[in-house]
């Protein structure tokens, strides 16, 4: 993702937004500030829970490993990778509520292969999401079958 200023691996700005089960490993870099791997900026009352962000962020301010500017709300139980998001802090507000991991490239496999280690010890592995051996979890997308004919009819009248 590439921009001038509000920018985030999930989403650029929320409002009200509640941010559960979610990651992003996209690679941020905006020339502006609100630059976070997962949120670049909250406006109002948003709520980060059990999430994590580890690609790359570059901004020029208000920058953060998992959210950029984050003023009303609270995150809690959420990550980010300290040597892949090369930001030494959860967010510009600090990393109250979230925690580093892989300081110094010691846990390179953290995200790996883990249905056990926080924050997936909160995701549902029996069904949403699965893991995989050499990679980041991944959402298993449901099949979707018809099971009633659509009828569709048009009103002339």
């Amino acid at each position: 993702m590439t921009g001038t200023s509000v920018c985030g691996g999930l989403f650029g700005y929320g409002y009200n937004a509640i941010t559960w089960y979610s990651s992003s490993n996209s690679t941020v870099s905006c020339s502006g500030g609100s630059v976070g791997g997962l949120i670049g900026a909250s406006g109002n009352a948003d709520y980060t829970y059990d999430s994590f962000a580890t690609g790359a962020v570059t901004g020029s301010s208000s920058v953060g490993g998992l959210a950029g500017a984050y003023w009303i709300g609270s995150i809690a139980g959420s990550y980010w990778d300290v040597y892949r998001t090369g930001q030494a802090s959860c967010s510009s507000n600090g990393n109250t509520g979230c925690t580093g991991k892989n300081s110094g490239n010691s846990e390179p496999n953290y995200w790996f292969n883990s249905s056990t280690n926080p924050p997936f010890n909160a995701w549902n592995f029996n069904g949403l999401w699965k893991t995989n051996g050499a990679s980041y979890p991944t959402l298993n997308l449901p099949i979707v079958t018809e099971t009633t004919a659509v009828v569709v009819t048009t009103d002339t009248t």
